[in-house]
């Protein structure tokens, strides 16, 4: 991997866990008497958003070069990633952590995501 790639991948996660901050105490003034479930909800969100995104780059690196089994090692990845959100927002339902804190805190890597590609992005000429 190049290093201005990891440059990138180190500047989008950071930019997640200041929009997680930024969420983390919009949620927490409005629900005063859930704060803590949003904020545990909001964190295990943004992990997970950000543990996808790892799986998605790592099997990006695998196929850069191997273009034999390309589609079954798709499918499978994303099996895996698909599988790792459902349990993890399965397992936060199960100890009743606010489904939508952790939608919110997973939608915050999404938007660090599309933050860096706008702040980045080239003007027409």
């Amino acid at each position: 991997m190049r290093m201005d790639e990891q440059s990138i991948y180190r500047e989008i996660r950071k930019y997640s866990y200041v929009f997680m901050l930024v969420c983390i105490l919009l949620g927490s003034a409005l629900f005063l008497d859930q704060a803590k479930e949003i904020t545990v909800g909001i964190i295990i969100g943004t992990l997970c958003g950000i543990m996808g995104f790892q799986m998605i780059i790592r099997f990006s690196e695998k196929i850069h070069g191997d273009s034999v089994n390309v589609k079954g090692g798709s499918y499978s990845s994303y099996l895996r990633r698909y599988l790792l959100y459902a349990i993890v927002f399965g397992a936060c339902a199960y100890v009743e952590i606010p489904l939508l804190a952790v939608l919110t805190g997973y939608l915050c890597h999404k938007a660090a995501i599309a933050y860096y590609s706008f702040i980045h992005r080239k003007e027409d000429d």
